[in-house]
């Protein structure tokens, strides 16, 4: 028995997680795999490398990978109605890793800020970018990456990490009198994304 195309429905529930191709290409990796997984989901994987047997089903697809595309890109690719065709002229764009888009996406991570409460109890933004860069071969070390969420902080909750590297600040000098074996403790990344959150809850 022949599988069941998906529907319109199930389509667009598929895509939901896909997020919007920004203009620039930056988040080209992670929006590439999260269209794969979409098209996984409804079985179809296939349709990103191979023109689909069915046409009006290959340009609904099509068109649910149109609609993840910021304006630019939408008007660059409009015109195409397969998914293949989309994808390849996006691949070609976007492909290969550049000096401007990984300098691109380094500057979007330093400038980030957390405009709200639920922003800063997820950092999700964060982590995408900083995990896009990783994927660009752009090693940023766990300190200039605490650096980047205490600098995206809003002032308010400042004293909140203030506190947290005084308290630390005195453990080390404690330490250092009590023994010479002593190894001084460092701010994690965990402290300070665990003290924003509880800063955020309360």
């Amino acid at each position: 028995m022949a599988a069941q195309t998906p529907s319109l429905s199930d389509i667009s529930k598929a895509f939901l997680a896909v997020p919007e191709l920004r203009n620039s290409g930056t988040n080209f990796k992670l929006w590439r795999a999260r269209v794969k997984a979409a098209t996984r989901t409804i079985g179809n994987k296939a349709i990103l490398t191979t023109l689909h047997t069915d046409a009006n089903f290959d340009g609904i697809v099509a068109a649910a990978i149109q609609g993840k595309l910021q304006n630019n890109l939408f008007m660059l690719v409009n015109t195409l109605t397969t998914c293949k065709g989309i994808m390849d002229s996006l691949i070609t764009r976007f492909g290969q890793t550049t000096a401007v888009v990984t300098a691109d996406a380094e500057r979007q991570l330093f400038s980030m800020k957390c405009q709200s409460d639920s922003h800063i109890m997820k950092h999700d933004n964060l982590e995408l970018q900083y995990n896009h860069l990783t994927e660009l071969g752009q090693k940023i070390d766990e300190k200039t990456y605490i650096n980047i969420i205490i600098a995206s902080l809003p002032l308010s909750y400042r004293p909140t990490i203030d506190a947290l590297s005084t308290s630390i600040d005195t453990q080390n000098r404690i330490g250092a009198v009590l023994g010479t074996n002593y190894v001084p403790v460092v701010l994690t990344l965990t402290q300070v994304i665990s003290s924003s959150i509880t800063s955020a809850q309360q």
